[in-house]
């Protein structure tokens, strides 16, 4: 059976390695099969130019955090600047949530999250 998520690029970006492969795995068992991964926003740029992801999951952190990955692809040309992108993070501020909002995110989960309300956000996202 073909799965509907089949054909859907998507940029996980995420600086800790066992958090960016479980992800990883975790969307290939929902049946998406070109998952890119990227630890760092120059990475994660070079991706986003090269193979336009449907939608990009990120991280949030300190040093390069989705919130400037964010505001650089609504800054860049064509249908990057619509992607979808859905931050994971550990920050629960009003001022950092506000950021996020006001750069467009399409959604915003606190880790550890809850892999179901990840999947609730991409089917969201991909009207399914």
């Amino acid at each position: 059976m073909r799965s509907f998520f089949e054909n859907t690029r998507i940029l996980v970006f995420e600086p800790n390695e066992e958090e960016r492969v479980f992800l990883r795995g975790m969307l290939q068992s929902w049946g998406f099969t070109d998952v890119f991964e990227s630890a760092s926003v120059v990475d994660a740029m070079t991706i986003i130019e090269q193979e336009q992801p449907d939608i990009i999951v990120g991280d949030d952190y300190a040093v390069g955090d989705s919130c400037d990955l964010l505001r650089m692809t609504r800054d860049m040309n064509g249908n990057v600047k619509k992607t979808p992108f859905i931050i994971t993070t550990r920050k629960s501020d009003y001022s950092h949530v506000r950021k996020a909002i006001d750069l467009g995110v399409k959604g915003y989960l606190l880790k550890p999250y809850d892999p179901v309300a990840l999947q609730q956000q991409f089917m969201r996202i991909l009207h399914v």
